[in-house]
């Protein structure tokens, strides 16, 4: 355990170490100043008590004394001007490298992740406490380097005044054992606390995020929210009020070990050997009551960063897990490039992880290319995962998926993502611009983004805004910023897909926030646009599905049935039973 928390600090000092070596190096020079001024000034004070005493030398003293002042002053004034100039500038490069690097890993890890409640708050105590416990290290670094060099010099000071002195510094260690208890529960605490807070946050974000504005001002969901967020609170605070007597208790004991054994017991030693045996001078006495505080404190200081680095090498190594996380779903040595062709599913089964139930059962399926697939069925039936195995977002539980005939295990992962464009139901758009949420960090193509946009239905909108594709989504970064309507959004998603272009085109729901034309005019237009490519349709809308070549109807994760919409119309099942409930509701809404 030690080792590794001698490697986590290795690592982390390495990584400070990396983003500027001069701030680095001018902070360790500070902190070993620091230290050596520190005893210098009790010499001095030494100096001039003793001329006092003794009546002689007090201008030679003041004469010196002035001289160090002045010294002490300049090194002051430029530590202050190269740490005003270098900390910013090294803040921001630690900031911003570790950011970067938890952002890349974030993306790289199994979707699955994001469903683990262990996980997610893993990637939160990542999000929220690597940069300031890196920085915390650093501080610890520091003072522990000054309080080295006081406990040595002022250590040495004292044993040249009296060498019995020096016992009365190494008292404190005893209570390294417990600060290294203190560590470990408020580490618990934080952790348990860390699970609590996360279901306050989302409690809070729903009161002021605008997407639950209308339910909360139409309905009362607010009550229960609220009351999730009383009871969070509560376990916090019980927390607090229970493992917070424990941390008191630890920190009386800490006191009383420091304060009786160094810091009233040397002044007593001290005076007994002035007043009483009369071996030391006045200047000698202070000094040493002075020094040995600065002792106590440096030693103090010493097992209080060791204890320290242990605190933070616990929060370290949350972070270092989370960015040791091996993704089950790669790409294998000497992967094959994946190309656009059939589909096949073999004897797929696939239940989510903590799942009771399988989601998908069975399922054996092979969607040649070119077709146009549409995949229907009530809530629940599996769809939405049927096209999430397709594109490998997760690997199935049982059977096998192959791409012209290759199994999914053999495939390049990159290359078999970028084959497929796809509208997910629950599309999100970022608070960036048009043009970037369309073109989502490749290189732009302006005819083809013009293209895509008139596709979409998006082109008069977007060519009345003042900033055209320039222009932001949302409020919360830009003031200018544009609010799209739930269909716009829709729409903008679909603009993204056909600016992709893949070979594979996945649509999941893409109506479900279109007026009734709207929604006839894309799916003439997609078909129509789509020729010679693979398009995979999930929708409950079953008048769309009628434009598919086939039509796997899902129930209970299972197809129970497959053909086209002439074949299962007259099979007169699931299908033609939903298919004639939907037209008769929307003969019913004409009437």
């Amino acid at each position: 355990m030690k080792n590794k928390s001698f490697a986590l600090f290795k690592k982390a000092i390495g990584l400070i170490w990396s983003c500027d070596r001069r701030y680095f190096i001018l902070k360790i020079v500070q902190s070993i100043y620091e230290g050596v001024y520190n005893t210098i000034g009790l010499f001095m004070l030494k100096n001039i008590v003793d001329s006092i005493s003794l009546g002689d030398g007090f201008i030679a003293s003041l004469i010196f004394l002035g001289i160090y002042c002045s010294v002490i002053l300049i090194f002051q004034i430029l530590f202050e001007v190269f740490d005003a100039r270098l900390a910013p500038y090294f803040t921001s490069i630690l900031k911003t490298r570790i950011s970067n690097t938890v952002f890349a890993k974030s993306v790289s890890i199994d979707i699955s992740c994001f469903e683990e409640s262990d996980y997610y708050d893993k990637f939160q105590m990542a999000m929220s406490t690597a940069y300031s416990k890196h920085c915390a290290i650093f501080d610890t670094l520091l003072m522990l380097v000054t309080s080295t060099v006081i406990l040595i010099t002022s250590g040495v000071l004292s044993f040249l005044i009296d060498p019995i002195i020096i016992i009365f510094a190494f008292l404190p260690f005893v209570s390294l054992f417990i600060q290294k208890k203190k560590n470990k529960i408020n580490h618990n605490i934080n952790i348990e606390a860390n699970r609590l807070n996360r279901e306050k946050n989302y409690v809070i974000r729903t009161f002021y995020q605008d997407v639950y504005a209308k339910e909360m001002r139409m309905t009362n969901v607010y009550k229960p929210l609220l009351e999730r967020f009383i009871v969070a609170s509560k376990k916090i605070n019980h927390l607090y009020k229970t493992s917070g007597l424990r941390v008191a208790l630890w920190w009386i004991l800490e006191t009383f070990v420091n304060k009786f054994f160094s810091e009233y017991a040397v002044l007593i030693y001290a005076v007994w050997q002035t007043i009483v045996r009369n071996v030391m001078t006045y200047g000698d006495c202070l000094v040493v009551i002075s020094t040995m505080s600065n002792v106590y404190d440096a030693v103090n200081s010493v097992y209080s960063c060791l204890g320290a680095f242990h605190g933070h090498t616990l929060y370290l190594r949350d972070y270092n897990e989370f960015l040791d996380y091996s993704p089950s779903i790669i790409s294998p040595k000497n992967a094959k490039k994946a190309t656009n062709g059939d589909i096949c599913f073999r004897n797929v089964s696939f239940k989510y992880k903590n799942a009771n139930e399988y989601a998908l059962r069975e399922i054996n399926l092979c969607i040649k290319k070119g077709e146009k697939i549409a995949i229907v069925g009530e809530n629940g039936a599996g769809k939405t995962t049927l096209v999430k195995l397709m594109m490998r977002l997760y690997d199935p539980t049982e059977g096998e998926l192959l791409l012209n005939n290759i199994a999914y295990g053999e495939l390049d992962l990159d290359t078999l993502r970028d084959m497929f464009s796809v509208v997910l139901q629950d599309y999100k758009l970022f608070s960036i611009s048009i043009k970037d949420n369309i073109v989502l960090g490749t290189a732009i193509d302006e005819q083809k983004l013009n293209h895509s946009l008139s596709i979409s239905g998006l082109s008069e909108r977007i060519g009345m805004m003042p900033n055209g594709i320039f222009t932001s989504l949302d409020k919360e970064i830009d003031d200018f910023g544009e609010i799209l309507s739930g269909g716009e959004q829709q729409k903008l998603s679909i603009a993204c897909a056909y600016y992709k272009n893949g070979e594979i085109m996945v649509f999941d729901e893409p109506s479900s926030a279109l007026d009734p034309i709207a929604e006839e005019s894309l799916f003439r237009d997609l078909f129509k646009l789509s020729k010679g490519k693979t398009i995979i349709l999930i929708s409950h809308r079953l008048t769309s599905a009628t434009y598919a070549d086939r039509i796997v109807y899902l129930e209970h994760g299972r197809i129970a049935e497959c053909g086209t919409h002439k074949q299962l119309m007259k099979k007169n099942g699931l299908y033609a039973q939903m298919f004639r409930i939907q037209a008769d509701n929307y003969a019913e809404a004409e009437v």
